[in-house]
């Protein structure tokens, strides 16, 4: 399992803190800084960015990911989403 020394900027209770990036649960909404690595698969509420999905799927191509375009917010508010 790939392991991640670092914090992220997550929203709990209202607020913006600094935890590390494996203390991150489904539900969760982050901010994904410039070279960010983390170990979760996450929703893009706002913004976008491009993602080595080398370790996943061995393709050496970074994508570009955008938004979710949601019509429904009860996705994004999902506790199966991170």
């Amino acid at each position: 399992m790939l392991t991640v020394d670092a914090n992220i900027e997550v929203k709990r209770d209202g607020e913006f803190l600094s935890l590390p990036v494996d203390s991150i649960v489904p539900g969760d909404i982050v901010k994904i800084e410039t070279n960010a690595k983390m170990p979760a698969d996450v929703v893009i509420m706002q913004g976008k960015c491009i993602v080595s999905e080398a370790l996943l799927t061995g393709e050496s191509t970074p994508f570009l990911k955008e938004r979710l375009s949601v019509h429904d917010p009860t996705i994004i508010e999902s506790k199966h989403v991170v």
